[in-house]
């Protein structure tokens, strides 16, 4: 039987995106698995496997890229990285150009400029681009903090990374708004990590990884500013009680009100921490297109002309996938509707729960530990009544 390969890139060693990474291949081999079982997706005339490429296994990463495609091999397209500049790294990569790489994970904006610029039509986006995501965050937060200055945090790195990229797509809309007050400040990488602070109760736009999000979060907390908080992300690494009261970003497969979501995730939360919807659905869409192509790949005795065919049938078609209809643009962007926004919730164990516009989300009232301070004070009131109650029966007795 012939046989083809998905090569998968992951990275075993990221401490910044750590869940994140674990989330993506636990997703990938999850989504690769029932598609091998599921009859809509079964391919019967090839032998379809998925190898893994570790970043962390490799001193230079374009060098371990270069080394599987200098000589004849079986891959027919390419899943990953779920960062970012890894990505951006295999846009501009010349050896890449003819086979197809999808990206469920990486959502920096300059991913699009670069596929605009290489004139590339073998990348296929599987999620919203950050530009969108500071876009539909900024938005509601003008609508609930009018004329209010804004405050942002940025990591000091290169646009060529997802923070980096991060702060090029928020400055962006800064100066295209009708916001008059803002200002902007780095994230130092010393312990001090924040050189000033912002006015107090003014909103907070934090655009880094979820790590360092964290860091600025806890050290705004101790500063007792009560500060509204907008981020961005879905890495469980947020959920901590320091970010409670947090507006974010989020993917879809992070709303645990989701009927739709939750039957999808339902197994899939028992394997990973950081499940990826986008991940799964991109291997429906992978193993779909293989499944309708096995005539044309068994008819082609080269690898290259594989690769090409799975290209062009992506881009000329559209794929029916849990009640989705998915199709991509030519510059590879995809219909998907995946992001929404939630705030960090929860009184014991902090989760992601629907976005609230009451003002009562506003407040710090909120933090869990006040919540568990008013209600042991009632405890306490309770308690005393009940101590009260039985000295005046005892009396009486």
């Amino acid at each position: 039987m012939k046989s083809i390969k998905i090569l998968l890139i992951t990275n075993s060693n990221s401490l910044e995106y750590d869940s994140m990474e674990k989330g993506f291949s636990e997703s990938a081999q999850y989504g690769y698995d029932i598609c091998l079982k599921d009859k809509e997706y079964i391919i019967d005339r090839l032998s379809v496997s998925l190898e893994i490429f570790d970043i962390n296994k490799h001193l230079n990463f374009k060098d371990g890229i270069n080394s599987l495609f200098e000589s004849k091999n079986e891959y027919a397209l390419i899943v990953g990285a779920a960062q970012s500049s890894y990505t951006r790294e295999m846009l501009n990569n010349s050896r890449l150009k003819n086979i197809a790489i999808f990206s469920p994970l990486s959502t920096a904006t300059f991913l699009l400029n670069t596929t605009i610029d290489n004139e590339l039509d073998n990348f296929f986006q599987t999620t919203a681009y950050d530009q969108k995501r500071v876009k539909f965050l900024m938005n509601q937060l003008l609508s609930t903090h009018q004329n209010k200055k804004i405050f942002y945090y940025y990591s000091d790195e290169s646009p060529n990374t997802y923070s980096g990229g991060l702060k090029n797509d928020l400055e962006e809309y800064l100066l295209n708004s009708p916001i008059i007050n803002y200002e902007g400040n780095p994230i130092k990488t010393s312990s001090q990590l924040i050189s000033k602070f912002p006015d107090k109760g003014c909103p907070v736009v934090i655009c880094t990884g979820s790590q360092k999000a964290l860091a600025v979060a806890k050290k705004l907390e101790e500063r007792k500013l009560n500060n509204p908080i907008f981020t961005f992300g879905s890495n469980s690494a947020l959920l901590n009680k320091s970010l409670i009261g947090t507006t974010v970003v989020c993917d879809l497969d992070r709303d645990i009100y989701n009927d739709f979501v939750q039957k999808h995730l339902q197994n899939l939360k028992k394997l990973t921490s950081d499940p990826s919807i986008s991940t799964v659905l991109t291997f429906k869409i992978i193993m779909k297109a293989i499944k309708e192509l096995q005539d044309d790949i068994l008819n082609s005795r080269d690898i290259e002309k594989v690769r090409r065919i799975i290209i062009d049938y992506v881009n000329d078609n559209h794929f029916d996938i849990d009640t989705q209809t998915i199709s991509f643009s030519k510059n590879g962007y995809s219909t998907i509707n995946d992001i929404i926004l939630l705030r960090i919730g929860g009184i014991i164990k902090p989760k992601f729960i629907p976005y609230k516009k009451s003002i009562f989300w506003n407040f710090s009232l909120m933090k869990s530990g006040i919540i568990i301070t008013v209600l042991g004070v009632i405890y306490s009131i309770i308690k005393f009544a009940d101590t009260i109650i039985s000295l005046i029966s005892n009396i009486f007795n």
